[in-house]
Parts: C-alpha cells; sequence; structure tokens
C-alpha cells in the first residue's frame, strides 16, 4: 500500500471514529439532562409526600403509625432520587470523560496524518519522514485496524 492510501486510509478512519465518538458524547449529555429534569421534578414531588403536615389535630396510634410510615416513604425517595441520580450522572460523567480522552487521541492522530501528508508534497526526500510518521500512528493507536 503506498503512503498516499495509507494515509487516506488513516484519515478516513479518524473520521469515522471521531463521528462515532461525537454521536456518544451528544447522547450522553442528552441522557444527562433528562436525568437532571427527572430528578428536579421528583424533587418537587417529594416534598409533597409530607403534605399535608399532621399537626396536634390529629393524634393517637394510627397517627403516630401512619406519620412514621410517610417519613419512611419521604426518606427513601429521597435517598433513591440523590443517591441513585447523581450515581447516573456521575457514570455518564466518566464515559464522557473517556470519550473525550479519545478524542483527544484521535486529533492527535490526525495531526500526525496532516504532517505525514504535507511531507508527501516535499517530494522524495520526505518519503522516509512520511514512513516513520505512519509507523508512529500504527504503533501508538491500537484502535486502528490495518489492511
Amino acid at each position: 500500500m503506498s503512503h498516499s492510501s495509507t494515509l487516506s486510509h488513516i484519515n478516513s478512519t479518524i473520521s469515522h471514529k471521531l463521528g462515532e465518538i461525537e454521536h456518544q458524547i451528544e447522547k450522553l449529555k442528552e441522557a444527562k439532562r433528562e436525568i437532571e429534569s427527572l430528578q428536579e421534578e421528583a424533587m418537587s414531588e417529594i416534598k409533597d409526600i409530607l403534605r399535608p403536615h399532621l399537626d396536634h389535630h390529629w393524634t393517637g396510634t394510627f397517627a403516630e403509625e401512619f406519620d412514621d410510615k410517610r417519613d419512611q416513604a419521604h426518606t427513601e425517595a429521597y435517598r433513591i432520587v440523590t443517591d441513585k441520580y447523581d450515581g447516573y450522572m456521575y457514570r455518564i460523567g466518566l464515559k464522557m470523560t473517556q470519550l473525550e480522552i479519545e478524542k483527544g487521541g484521535l486529533l492527535a492522530a490526525r495531526s500526525i496524518a496532516r504532517e505525514a501528508e504535507h511531507l508527501l508534497t516535499l517530494g522524495e526526500e520526505a518519503l522516509d519522514a512520511v514512513g516513520d510518521k505512519i509507523q508512529s500512528i500504527k504503533r501508538s493507536w491500537s484502535w486502528f485496524k490495518w489492511k
């Protein structure tokens, strides 16, 4: 395979992978926004669990048991909405960071490929440098599949 066709293949692969990563990042951002919205809505609804407030007009064993069960339901709902939703958003954030790092690696590979393309325009004396750049990409980026 000539240097020119190898670089073309590298650039095509990089562009494809960058597109996939951007798509995944956008889907994760959308999911995070939806979870945040659901969390805000749930927090608002959780407040309603404690309404109406039972005051001194409602007394007795049944009233105390009801109030205890209602407090338990409120506590559990609050735990779910804070802990679990925050956990989901944390994991989404981690995955987005991982994808951003991968994207940075792809952008670096694209930069090296562009340098190699430029060297190709310099003629015969630059061919060894082009080969070195291509080998650098092959060694550094295991995601790249060779024909």
